[in-house]
């Protein structure tokens, strides 16, 4: 996503209406010098937003009429910005190289994304149904996918599973005893060779480091090494699945983290290797089951973090008793925005604008 910049300050002055219709038709035809991702980004601002459908025709004329792999290529880098995304989904005629990258960058909003995917064909189906980790992440994208009525009875199926193995509500009754009694073993099997790779000589372990996934899971042995990391986790077994939690990869964590199990989802949460900037993720996804955040919540190594914290908060799937015990940490500019914000509960976004009144009050609003 860009960054503030000279391009933000563009863009405010086009949405205000200070600029006269003449410059924004100019900058619609390209007539701007920006870097070329930049430029993508006013267009697509005014071909989405103006309020002269002269300027709005004159910009989406302008990008249909560029070079198909150069906007590929910007709609495959990091840089995507949320204005070119949307441009890219809701227009007709784009060409599909481009919504291939798009749908296959992890840096590209999920808005985008969702609205894409309600009326994808084929070639675009399967670039979406390829990033499961964007789907198990975002519901809204899963959810529109599924409500493509071009999807064929195979690419149902594979949502369906990504939504059983991922998405399903975990069960609020207790694991049988003997599969609870098992799974803990599997932890504390895991937890003890973390500890051992750990105390590990520096020369030892750093020859056991490896650039890719690791791959030292006892049932991971018979699968077949050409399946995706989705395809390899949802065969493996509830004891595999632990072990993988502590020692596999970013991306391994990010699936496992929505088990339904809850087993396997705690075990992502006490590895070692689940880094803060993991954690931020977490607290801010929420698809994810309540124990998932209360357990984020409850630790003081984590909610130092301020991200966290935010995250957690603004999060509707977090208990609102742990979410109010964190307003006392939100800078005023935070606390402001959650006491308009709808998507939380009633009790937080109320005590969230007491809060910024009690605190701002003849202070002029500060900081």
């Amino acid at each position: 996503m860009s960054t503030p910049g000279p391009v933000d300050a563009l863009l405010a002055q086009l949405a205000s209406g200070a600029l006269p219709a003449h410059v924004r038709l100019g900058a619609a035809r390209g007539g701007l010098p920006l870097a070329p991702a930049d430029l993508l980004r006013v267009q697509s601002h005014l071909a989405l937003s103006d309020p002269e459908a002269s300027v709005r025709e004159a910009a989406t004329e302008a990008l249909l009429a560029c070079d198909a792999g150069e906007l590929a290529e910007i709609a495959s880098g990091e840089g995507i910005s949320l204005e070119a995304a949307a441009f890219f989904a809701q227009t007709p005629g784009i060409d599909s190289r481009i919504l291939e990258a798009l749908c296959r960058n992890p840096a590209c909003p999920d808005n985008p994304i969702a609205h894409l995917a309600l009326g994808a064909k084929t070639r675009i189906i399967e670039a979406l149904l390829l990033n499961q980790v964007r789907l198990i992440r975002s519901p809204a994208v899963l959810e529109a996918l599924e409500s493509n009525p071009g999807l064929t009875a195979g690419q149902r199926g594979r949502l369906a599973e990504i939504r059983k193995h991922f998405l399903a509500v975990p069960d609020d009754e207790p694991l049988p005893p003997a599969l609870q009694a098992e799974m803990e073993a599997a932890m504390r099997e895991a937890e003890e060779e973390e500890t051992t790779r750990a105390s590990a000589p520096p020369g030892a372990a750093a020859s056991e480091e490896t650039d890719g996934p690791v791959p030292a899971v006892e049932g991971a042995a018979a699968i077949d090494e050409g399946l995706s990391t989705y395809q390899r986790i949802i065969r493996m077994s509830p004891n595999d699945k632990v072990k993988l939690a502590y020692r596999g990869s970013a991306e391994e964590r990010a699936l496992l983290i929505r088990d339904a199990n809850r087993v396997v989802a705690r075990s992502v949460l006490r590895s070692g290797r689940c880094s803060e900037k993991e954690v931020e993720g977490f607290a801010n996804q929420r698809s994810l089951g309540e124990e998932v955040l209360r357990t984020i919540a409850a630790s003081r190594e984590w909610t130092k973090n301020y991200a966290v914290v935010l995250g957690l908060v603004r999060n509707p799937k977090t208990p609102p008793g742990m979410s109010l015990g964190f307003l006392q940490r939100l800078v005023n500019r935070d606390l402001n925005i959650l006491g308009g914000d709808r998507n939380v509960t009633e009790v937080v976004r109320q005590t969230a604008r007491r809060a910024f009144v009690a605190r701002t009050a003849g202070r002029g609003g500060g900081k």
